[in-house]
């Protein structure tokens, strides 16, 4: 999936359904795994920083229309990777396929990477889970994550 298609798909009206007016989801959860090493995880301006994370995930979780088609996209600075996984009756089921978003090309003047793809919750999915990971192995190690989008295709 293209950068260049999502942003043609905002010109022609498509509407995020995620509120992120300064680049980042004002609902998004942060997770480190508590069996690895605690780093900082948090909201920083106009992006989330993760230092010396040993496993997380920044998180947001969105309603969604099993068979409908979405354009997922996330940016990321440093090591980092995303997926999404699908929730059916309000609960996260992990056993329906995560869909990775792919590198769409190479990272801009800055540094950042857009990670993207077209997904299609399964039949009877109710909502969907945007997940941007980190796994760090040294304590200064830093990822940052933005501009996480969701547009309906149809």
């Amino acid at each position: 999936f293209r950068v260049r298609k999502v942003a043609e798909l905002r010109a022609a009206g498509a509407k995020d359904l995620i509120d992120s007016a300064d680049r980042v989801p004002r609902d998004i959860g942060l997770w480190q795994n508590p069996e690895m090493r605690q780093g900082t995880f948090r909201k920083d301006g106009a992006s989330v920083l993760a230092r010396g994370v040993g496993s997380g995930c920044a998180s947001v979780h969105l309603p969604a229309t099993g068979g409908a088609s979405y354009a997922v996209s996330v940016a990321v600075k440093g090591k980092g990777s995303a997926n999404v996984h699908w929730k059916v009756n309000g609960k996260e089921e992990w056993g329906l396929g995560i869909p990775q978003l792919d590198e769409t090309g190479e990272p801009d003047a800055d540094g950042w990477r857009t990670l993207a793809a077209s997904v299609r919750p399964p039949v009877g999915a109710d909502g969907m889970v945007v997940s941007a990971w980190v796994s760090q192995k040294d304590e200064g190690e830093e990822t940052r994550f933005r501009d996480f989008s969701v547009l309906k295709l149809r």
